[in-house]
């Protein structure tokens, strides 16, 4: 558009000097002038148009600013940091439990258990021998990193109306800020109410004990 109007003001000069160059009567010269006035007049209407418009464009067009980058190297943890994963978790269907728990640093993460977990109604109590045992996968996951492994988990039923859960596992995989768990021998500990099995309280820890099969 502004090309277009910048051409058309150059084609009225060229044919002013041309006219200009050429005799006329006095009638056509006066006629002439009134002419160019007025396609002069129509030349600046339309530029000022285009500014307008172009203005109220650059008006409505939202401002965009740069979004916050997102930090992929995360520091560690503190050397000596316990590892430690304890929270509520509860049931998400066939074999699954998932929470919102604190990780080792504090921080939020999503807990993830997957696998048999028994605790259908049944008397009290239960001696080591008489457990109901399954591996289960355990994956926390929080913005600085995750924490990941297997555990051979095993369900007490034991006095004052509870589960309890107990065995030891190993952390198969770590990343970001909690990589320094990589390998680690880990344990759970948890408790279920049994007039409640879909909720548990669960803590993943550092543990001596034989990493077990899993």
């Amino acid at each position: 558009m502004i090309d277009f109007l910048e051409q058309l003001e150059r084609d009225l000069v060229e044919a002013v000097d041309r006219r200009q160059s050429a005799p006329a009567p006095r009638r056509r010269r006066l006629r002439l002038r009134v002419d160019l006035v007025a396609a002069a007049a129509a030349v600046a209407f339309a530029v000022a148009l285009v500014l307008l418009l172009g203005s109220q464009r650059e008006k409505e067009e939202p401002v965009t600013h740069p979004t916050t980058p997102t930090v992929t190297n995360p520091a560690p943890v503190p050397k000596g940091t316990p590892l430690q994963i304890r929270g509520v978790v509860h049931t998400r269907g066939p074999d699954r439990w998932e929470g919102r728990v604190p990780g080792p640093d504090g921080s939020p993460g999503d807990l993830t258990l997957a696998g048999p977990v028994e605790l259908g109604q049944r008397p009290c109590c239960e001696d080591f021998h008489q457990a109901n045992t399954h591996v289960l996968q355990f994956r926390w996951v929080s913005p600085r990193g995750a924490i990941s492994g297997c555990i051979v988990n095993t369900i007490y039923r034991r006095p004052h109306a509870r589960f309890v859960w107990d065995g030891p596992g190993h952390v198969t995989d770590a990343t970001g800020a909690f990589a320094r768990y990589r390998g680690r021998e880990i344990g759970i500990g948890g408790v279920s109410n049994v007039r409640l099995t879909s909720r548990a309280l669960v803590s993943l820890r550092h543990s001596n004990r034989p990493p077990g099969r899993c």
